[in-house]
């Protein structure tokens, strides 16, 4: 099945203009606290009370690909499927923060969160919604793991490795 490699999030009417207004505004140095999961536990939030959250992302896009195709799997459906890449480099990433990144980028693009939602995260460290007396906060849906692909770790000239995949990530994708 495809639930291994793809997230499906329904619906092929994603607004892209707006993913990528909230994809300019992620790129750079920032706080990224309120795209870190919830501590695990009291060692780590504990932990987490010195930790840094400024990290620098160099890029975050969205890019359209030919649709995952499966023998017959697909045919007939109206609209046509449609398949996307997020690509995310940066100098560090604090926990579940890719998946936090590409969450809410896709539910600006599912009109469940504003761009002006993505920067006041951005902003204030957290998802609360401001003034609301139930103290609520913004809500989407984290991207699931089993999509998520490493690429390339870059330690500078400093450290050496031969490394060699296990097996090509690209394989059976398209």
């Amino acid at each position: 099945t495809t639930q291994r490699i793809v997230w499906h999030v329904g619906g092929s009417n994603l607004d892209l203009e707006k993913i990528h207004q909230a994809c300019q505004l992620l790129q750079g140095t920032h706080d990224f606290s309120a795209f870190q999961a919830a501590p695990r536990g009291p060692d780590d939030r504990r932990r987490r009370e010195t930790q840094k959250t400024i990290c620098t992302l160099s890029s975050i896009r969205i890019v359209e690909q030919q649709p995952l195709m499966l023998e017959g799997y697909f045919a007939g459906i109206d609209p046509p499927l449609r398949n996307f890449k997020f690509q995310v480099t940066g100098d560090r990433f604090l926990y579940k923060m890719v998946r936090l990144l590409v969450g809410a980028c896709v539910a600006v693009g599912n009109q469940q969160l504003e761009v002006d939602d993505v920067q006041k995260a951005l902003d204030n460290g957290s998802w609360e919604i401001p003034n609301d007396k139930d103290s609520r906060r913004k809500q989407f849906k984290c991207a699931p793991a089993h999509g998520l692909v490493l690429r390339h770790v870059d330690y500078g000239d400093d450290v050496v490795f031969d490394w060699q995949p296990l097996r090509d990530p690209d394989r059976n994708l398209h």
